[in-house]
């Protein structure tokens, strides 16, 4: 829990908060493990039948470690907790013996995609809701108790050296609840800080009060018990504690739940931390003495408030707005049709971005090392897998890339350097870093302001990577420096497919600057590359693809080897929209024959990093079923089982409709990380809280068949399930919504490729607004019957082309918060008709093509055929027949029983 940037703290399984990862320390993640005193929740209870209870709200079996179970083990636990997470909500149940009440508690941090601010704040809301079904009032005590940790360095709770600096702490009552300092911490010291926690109005009157200083969570439950909290209003500070120690303090809410009622009320906890500082956020010297980065780097909060007793202000003064949006983006996301371990996959990595591994300083500037305590910083070919900042938080994304091709550009370093200027190149990063360019362009840059700040060095990185391809021929061969920690030689997929993605994004990008010559070669070298790669590298009688190398060059190289990155790069060519690299059943084959060769199972198989518990499966970097070259002893890291490099895996299985492939995939990585033995929203690789893993969310996009642009507002969908009754979440340029659509199914290329014959779709704006210029819908329909925005008619065209049809509107449509855009179509090939054998044909006029050669775009017919087989006419002739004359036969039915019961109403 806590906004991006902010620092973490923990719900943990008994009920209690812990691992506070809010002072800024490489590497703090070591806090998960260790017991923290006195942060957890408490009941109480009367009532004029019942006698007084009260309990602290914990498991009897705490999830901390041995030190914190003696602690709790004095207070009155509960009998169980059940927990429903969806990030970055969870919904606690208590199961609270003989209690009066049913008591659930929502917790949470604001989340609302594309608004920076309100989802990088410093905080946890805690709401609970208490259901009285008895015929009688019930008097409900709640209290929130925190340690006063100010001072504290941040390592290991409880150890005498990170300890030291407490002294002289003080907890000072406000209006609603406590804020916590210490008058012992220079305020320039990086371990300076604050901290509170208060009451938030709810939906009953509540007294709020206040315990500020037990010296323990023993005393001050007792002190709850006895009702020794007093009125803050009245209640001073605490005098400054001694040295090495603290107070423990609880905020308590009263109130009444009438009978056959229920009431809600909340709390917040706050922090701030203003001085992060290079050395200990990165574990290194080396930005510092380069100059590359200052020794201060701060917190992107600090420009909003100034300690966090403002941001309990802030957060009390829009506490309805913040809930309220980040409940509509848990709907929204949450809502969504595809199967849940797709959407979990993709949805709870906004977990990862929320985590310690990431930051943004004070300047703005976002840094992120590879997992949390490992790998700093910004290292292009980890982050190049993902794409959950480009669609949730544009503006973060543009950061990186400024980052990526401005602050840090270096072509005699190669250009892209692989570590925030400290040197280093991955060809891997680079070619993602390009892509990613063009991704968040199409998400976030209608203007094309942004891609006008960077084009000049994607094009020059472009066109050094072009330099290296000395044949000319679309094939790289030389030293490929990677994400594999080796600098791999030969021709192979792996780096091929990402030069194709990168080739086409540049085309992309050059023609919308101008730059028609470029656009055209990139488009051309393209193309080439994708044919010679599949020359080089696929083995039909492996049925995968293979690097392109002998005994000479294979050291670093996956050689025969069945490797999971073989088609790393098209995961990303599906996420910026463009078609398949290489031939689709090579790809579909490729991928099964990972599903073949590369699951592993713990025992016996021990991955290198050890993240694999007793029973756990996985894929592993790299798997032999046809062998090794003589001489060689196979891949370095291909013990490795990461769920990042799984990811563009799926992605494409889903590009390419291979849903079970899709789900098998994913099914691995969520069986792993159920909430047993592994966390689902921590997938770890080199360190916890890996960033790679955010590559999940090109999952979610293609498992949606989402594509959008926002240069020429025009948004699509292609459902890959559930097409007659679809829903998923949607984020454009502006602001986020949902989409849906409902109908009798069709069929589209074939089979499995299920669309819509006719029915409706909705595009729902909950947040900001959405443009839109043109409307993607996959269907066979021939006809728009209507088209609205909540109910007043927009002008519009229709033509076929990209995964349907394509509504047109005659200017931008902006559908506002609220509103609804509506589009209803009918007159497509039914899944009936085909699988009768019907074969159905139209002629519909494509408006917009692009040709390449041109670099221009033209209007075109196509004709479309649907149809399993052919039966010849007579088979056309008789379904035709029979199906007329039974619509009459219905019809004459129909009016007969009409007329009879009309009849018989006369007669009565």
């Amino acid at each position: 829990m806590g906004g991006f940037g902010g620092g973490n703290i923990f719900l943990a399984g008994d009920g209690s908060l812990q691992g506070f990862n809010v002072t800024g320390i490489y590497g703090d993640q070591v806090t998960n493990e260790t017991p923290f005193d006195g942060n957890f929740f408490s009941i109480s209870s009367s009532s004029p039948s019942t006698k007084t209870q009260a309990f602290a709200l914990l498991s009897p079996t705490p999830s901390s470690p041995d030190r914190m179970r003696e602690k709790y083990s004095v207070l009155p636990p509960i009998k169980s907790i059940t927990m429903e997470g969806k990030y970055p909500t969870a919904n606690i149940t208590y199961d609270i013996d003989d209690f009066p009440c049913q008591v659930t508690l929502e917790a949470t941090t604001p989340m609302i995609p594309t608004d920076v601010k309100n989802s990088s704040l410093p905080l946890s809301s805690f709401t609970f809701h208490v259901d009285n079904p008895s015929n009688e009032p019930v008097d409900i005590r709640l209290m929130q108790s925190q340690v006063n940790f100010i001072g504290w360095k941040g390592v290991k709770w409880g150890d005498d050296a990170s300890n030291a600096m407490l002294d002289q702490n003080v907890n000072t009552p406000t209006a609603n609840g406590i804020v916590m300092s210490s008058n012992s911490v220079p305020i320039d010291d990086e371990f300076y800080g604050t901290l509170c926690l208060e009451s938030v109005d709810g939906l009953v009157p509540t007294v709020t009060t206040v315990i500020t200083s037990a010296a323990d969570e023993e005393e001050l439950f007792d002190s709850f018990v006895a009702h020794n909290d007093t009125d803050p209003s009245i209640t001073p500070p605490t005098p400054p504690s001694p040295k090495t120690t603290t107070y423990t303090a609880g905020v308590v809410q009263s109130f009444t739940v009438a009978a056959n009622s229920s009431a809600s009320v909340g709390f917040v906890l706050c922090w701030h931390y203003p001085n992060r500082m290079n050395v200990t956020s990165l574990n290194s010297t080396d930005w510092v003495d380069q100059n590359i980065l200052p020794a201060r780097l701060g917190n992107m909060y600090n420009n909003w408030f100034q300690d966090a007793g403002e941001v309990g202000a802030y957060f009390g003064k829009n506490s309805k707005m913040l809930l309220s949006n980040t409940k509509k983006y848990v709907s929204s996301m949450f809502s969504s049709t595809i199967p849940p371990d797709l959407l979990d996959s993709a949805a709870g990595r906004v977990a990862t971005m929320n985590s310690v591994t990431i930051f943004a300083c004070e300047d703005g500037t976002v840094l992120g090392t590879e997992g949390n305590g490992c790998c700093p910083v910004n290292c292009t070919h980890v982050y190049g897998y993902t794409t959950l900042m480009e669609r949730l938080f544009p503006t973060l994304a543009k950061n990186l890339r400024t980052s990526c091709f401005v602050r840090n550009f270096d072509l005699a370093q190669g250009g892209c350097v692989m570590r925030f200027g400290t040197g280093g190149w991955a060809i891997d990063g680079a070619l993602a870093e390009i892509i990613k360019t063009l991704l968040v362009v199409q998400q976030s840059d209608p203007t094309l302001s942004f891609l006008g700040t960077v084009w000049a060095n994607v094009k020059a990185q472009m066109d050094s990577i072009v330099a290296l391809d000395t044949k000319a021929d679309g094939v790289l061969t030389c030293d490929q420096f990677n994400t594999y920690d080796t600098a791999m030689s030969g021709s192979n997929t792996f780096i091929g497919s990402y030069y194709v993605a990168g080739l086409r994004s540049c085309a992309v990008m050059a023609g919308w600057m101008g730059d028609d010559d470029s656009a055209v070669f990139y488009s051309q070298r393209a193309d080439l590359s994708a044919a010679n790669y599949e020359k080089a590298c696929w083995r039909e009688d492996y049925g995968y693809y293979v690097a392109n190398v002998d005994a000479s060059n294979c050291l670093n190289s996956y050689a025969i080897g069945c490797f999971v990155d073989q088609l790393c790069g098209t995961g990303l060519n599906a996420a910026v929209g463009f078609d398949n690299i290489f031939p689709v059943e090579h790809e579909n084959r490729a991928r099964q024959m990972l599903l073949d060769n590369n699951v592993v199972t713990n025992p016996p198989f021990v991955d290198l990093q050890q993240h694999l518990f007793n029973g756990d499966s996985g894929i592993c970097v790299c798997s032999y079923p046809n062998g090794k070259i003589d001489g060689w002893d196979g891949m370095k890291y291909e013990t490795i089982v990461s769920t990042g490099f799984t990811s563009p895996n799926i992605a494409g299985a889903l590009k390419n409709w291979e849903t079970a492939a899709a789900e098998e995939f994913a099914g691995y990585i969520r069986k792993r990380h159920n909430g047993t033995t592994a966390s689902p929203w921590n997938e770890p690789e080199c360190g916890l809280l890996y960033s790679r893993s955010m590559a999940h969310y090109n999952v979610y996009d293609q498992a949606c068949g989402f594509k959008y642009d926002s240069v020429s507002a025009k948004v699509s969908f292609e459902p890959r399930y559930n097409a007659d009754n679809f829903k998923c979440f949607v984020t454009l340029n502006g602001g986020w919504g949902s989409f849906s659509q409902s109908g009798e199914l069709g069929v589209g290329k074939s089979l499995k490729m299920k669309t819509l014959a006719e029915g409706r779709c909705k595009l729902v704006c909950e947040f900001g607004s959405l443009v839109v210029k043109e409307f993607g819908i996959a269907t066979t329909a021939s006809e728009v019957v209507s088209c609205d925005v909540d109910g007043v008619a927009v002008e519009c065209s229709f033509g076929i082309g990209g995964v349907g049809v394509v509504v047109r509107f005659a200017s931008e449509v902006k559908i506002g918060a609220g509103s609804t855009l509506n589009v209803e179509f009918s007159g497509g090939a039914r899944l009936v008709d085909v699988v009768v054998g019907v074969p159905i044909k139209r002629v519909v006029e494509i408006v917009y093509v692009d040709d390449v050669e041109s670099n221009k775009r033209r209007e075109k017919s196509v004709e479309v055929e649907f149809g399993m087989w052919r039966g010849g006419w007579i088979w056309i002739w008789i379904w035709r027949w029979m199906r007329k004359r039974l619509e009459l036969i219905l019809g004459v039915v129909v009016v007969f029983v009409a007329g009879y019961m009309v009849g018989v109403g006369n007669r009565g």
